[in-house]
């Protein structure tokens, strides 16, 4: 591989990560209410966030799956 090749997949990960981070900041600001009033009935914050990865573990692994996806495909088209 050539060093464009590399610059350009590092670049494309780097996109996904920040894409996935942005959707995972959404998720929780819009989850945020049931945050808040959950701590107001006693629960932990610790919970919240399990039960918040728990709903969403299948949304996540699918986001992954299409994520290395769409890199290996990127991959193999520079790769010619």
């Amino acid at each position: 591989m050539t060093n464009e090749q590399i610059i350009s997949i590092s670049g494309l990960v780097s996109s996904f990560v920040i894409l996935i981070i942005l959707i995972v900041v959404y998720y929780w600001i819009k989850n945020n209410r049931n945050y808040v009033q959950s701590n107001l009935a006693g629960k932990s914050n610790r919970d919240n966030i399990w039960n918040f990865l728990k709903k969403n573990i299948l949304f996540f692994s699918i986001l992954l799956m299409v994520v290395i996806v769409i890199t290996f495909i990127a991959m193999t088209i520079q790769a010619f």
